[in-house]
């Protein structure tokens, strides 16, 4: 396995790098005919350490009162950052100096998806999520204006919250 600094290009250790922090959007995905079949919030939580070779990630999805929470690790692989796990493998490159793309399968091989990433400032990103089922485009997911809101990750490197530094009111 091949240290991600030794494989990457000087612009992707920053791009990887903005990254990290707190972030929170609205997410819709809709069937290929337009018709909303999911819409919710969701808070993503990522901490990166390229140094170190560490990547995690959780994300909570409220949707009403109900919240779901998935949370993976990751490490990198020269340039790509890998993800394996019981629900899926996926694998993610930086394209340049603005844009991710990752490509994720699902354990059964049934679901494939494809997710650009655009680092549009260092507080706004933009993502798109193409789902294929079964060898055919099913639905398209937009993350809508999703705003980095805390520079630093509220997780540790097992995708588990922090404990909060303030006392609880």
């Amino acid at each position: 396995m091949t240290a991600p600094y030794d494989a990457m290009a000087d612009w992707e250790v920053p791009l990887w790098n903005q990254q990290a922090g707190i972030w929170s959007g609205h997410v819709t995905t809709r069937e290929i005919d337009g018709a909303v079949i999911d819409e919710h919030d969701v808070v993503t939580d990522v901490a990166i350490d390229l140094a170190g070779n560490r990547y995690a990630q959780r994300v909570v999805a409220t949707r009403g009162a109900a919240s779901e929470v998935r949370s993976f690790t990751a490490h990198w692989d020269g340039r790509d950052l890998v993800v394996q796990n019981a629900r899926f493998a996926a694998r993610a490159r930086a394209v340049d100096g603005r844009v991710l793309l990752l490509t994720a399968r699902s354990s059964d091989g049934r679901v494939e998806t494809f997710e650009t990433i655009l680092l549009l400032s260092e507080l706004t990103r933009a993502r798109t999520i193409q789902h294929v089922e079964d060898g055919v485009l099913a639905a398209i997911t937009i993350v809508s204006d999703e705003r980095r809101i805390a520079p630093v990750p509220g997780i540790d490197f097992a995708g588990e919250p922090l404990p909060r530094l303030d006392p609880a009111p």
